[in-house]
């Protein structure tokens, strides 16, 4: 025998459709999550690998500065967003700082490992007591023999040890980047010396990837600062530093093949 179901009483016209309140919620979660949260609604495009670029210094610290007025932190931050342009067709570009503000030493590295980034690069300009001083420099971790480190951050020395580690066992590979980075610097036209070295470099201590400090150029040395200071000048230095970034990432492919 059927059940008798009762008819729904007929909406009157202009009357709204009420939506189960469980149906609302629902809705509106559904729309916090892909668009006020700021979740993608599509997946991220496909790419090389994640590159995390350090433009140093900012905000209250300077750097150095040119006979010409220029300053470290000013050309760091534009080199970086140069850089950043030509990679960032084959490569997800995080920068640890997108303005002219202070970033601890340690957050800087901390930033790179929130994002699993497979590179990280910090840029830097040099300055020397004689104007005649040029050249670039790139630095690779190696620790102090005694205390933390060059830089004074962190204070905690057990803190100390445990962020030292982290960039320890991609030192080989540090130092292979190191080396793409010299070959592409010293192909460009006009390029200074370039030199590599070692040091206990507290920003480059606790990236858990292949990390190098570079030191692009003097700025004391008015001829270098003055190409540091321009879009041409700085393209080509970007350019040097994407091709040593694509020499990396074609060696790790052809490593990795059977």
């Amino acid at each position: 025998m059927g059940v008798k179901r009762n008819k729904a009483a007929p909406r009157p016209p202009g009357t709204p459709l009420r939506l189960p309140i469980i149906y609302m919620l629902i809705a509106i979660l559904g729309w916090c999550g892909s668009t006020a949260w700021g979740n993608p609604s599509d997946p991220p495009a496909a790419t090389r690998g994640i590159i995390a670029i350090d433009p140093g210094h900012g905000g209250k610290q300077n750097g150095s500065r040119s006979p010409q007025g220029f300053l470290e932190k000013e050309i760091c931050l534009a080199l970086a967003r140069q850089l950043a342009i030509l990679l960032e067709p084959d490569f997800r570009v995080i920068l640890t700082r997108s303005d002219d503000y202070d970033l601890p030493l340690t957050e800087r590295t901390g930033i790179a490992n929130h994002h699993r980034a497979d590179l990280f690069i910090s840029l830097h300009t040099a300055a020397g007591f004689v104007p005649a001083a040029s050249g670039i420099a790139i630095y690779t971790y190696k620790p102090a023999a005694k205390g933390p480190g060059l830089d004074r951050e962190p204070s905690d020395a057990s803190e100390v040890a445990v962020w030292h580690l982290a960039q320890l066992p991609h030192s080989t590979a540090s130092r292979n980047l190191a080396l793409l980075f010299q070959q592409q610097f010293e192909a460009m036209p006009g390029a200074p010396a370039v030199q590599t070295g070692q040091g206990p470099l507290v920003v480059l201590a606790g990236a858990d990837m292949p990390a190098v400090l570079i030191e692009v150029g003097y700025l004391t040395h008015p001829a270098t600062a003055e190409r540091l200071n321009t879009p041409a000048g700085q393209i080509l230095y970007a350019q040097a530093m994407a091709r040593a970034i694509d020499s990396f990432f074609a060696a790790r492919r052809q490593s990795a093949q059977p």
